[in-house]
């Protein structure tokens, strides 16, 4: 019996399909967990489609750093 048609060659496929599905959804909308489910249940495809259609978070500005103190002037005579 060739490889290609032993009976666990798909299901395993179809598995790792999903797995790479939910890797490019990982920081998006639904996360790694939600394109996980998405696409075990209905198809890695169509979690591909729905990763490729989701939104990108909103990004967090970044907090402003402190302004460095200025430096204090250099003392005159003794």
């Amino acid at each position: 019996m060739p490889a290609a048609l032993n009976p666990y060659v798909l299901p395993f496929l179809y598995c790792l399909g999903s797995l790479l599905v939910a890797a490019f959804g990982r920081r998006r909308r639904w996360g790694f967990w939600g394109y996980l489910w998405a696409s075990l249940l209905m198809s890695p495809v169509l979690g591909l489609l729905f990763v490729l259609a989701g939104d990108k978070p909103a990004r967090r500005p970044k907090p402003a750093k402190p302004a460095a103190a200025p430096a204090p002037a250099p003392a005159v005579g003794p």
